[in-house]
């Protein structure tokens, strides 16, 4: 298979997924399709370790693990990237009401606006410590159970015995993802550098 040919096919198969997912933009009698458009159907806008002062005032959509709940207007949010504060407005009483009910590591989709946190609760242990979001709708993408046997924290140091028996849960810990990810990411490479060695015959170095 010569570079040319697989070059042809990648790029088909780009121009065919782009046609089914997004319209497209026609300028004369020209028609062009736009790849930056798929973000519009992505389930999030930006990761929960993302967030910074310059994103103030950017409507947002978060997905990640309740973390934490505070009175009936604050959680966290998780993922394998970092964590953002959610804050709930008085008149969010339906929001507020289905997030109280929610047991702790349900996921969930969080769309609302970043603002800046006030002066004096602002985190500078936290990556999104300056900003939290205020949050304009919640949806329920999976409800955990209630009586999970232990609890994704940092300083909850779970014995190991546990940690093996409930393999899917230690998986979400900060400790695991950053893992994960080094995986993913080394994996991803592998897997390249094994089709330009076998497709066409190239000798890949890192």
């Amino acid at each position: 298979m010569s570079f040319r040919s697989v070059t042809w096919s990648v790029s088909s198969i780009l121009r065919s997924s782009l046609r089914k997912t997004n319209p497209p933009i026609t300028r004369g009698n020209q028609r062009f399709y736009c790849a930056h458009a798929v973000n519009r159907h992505t389930w999030r806008t930006h990761t929960c370790g993302q967030l910074r002062s310059e994103d103030v005032g950017k409507v947002v959509t978060l997905c990640g693990w309740v973390q934490f709940k505070r009175l009936t207007k604050f959680l966290v949010v998780r993922d394998a990237y970092g964590s953002t504060q959610v804050l709930i407005p008085e008149d969010e009483e339906a929001s507020a009401k289905l997030v109280q009910s929610l047991p702790l590591e349900s996921v969930v989709q969080i769309t609302g606006k970043v603002i800046e946190r006030p002066r004096d609760q602002k985190n500078k242990d936290l990556s999104t410590g300056e900003v939290e979001v205020v949050c304009q709708q919640v949806k329920v993408l999976n409800t955990a159970k209630s009586d999970i046997p232990f609890q994704i924290r940092d300083f909850q140091k779970k014995r190991e015995q546990l940690r093996l028996q409930y393999r899917y849960l230690d998986l979400r810990s900060p400790e695991m993802s950053r893992s994960q990810g080094r995986l993913l990411k080394d994996l991803g490479t592998k897997r390249i550098r094994t089709f330009l060695q076998g497709k066409l015959k190239w000798c890949v170095s890192r």
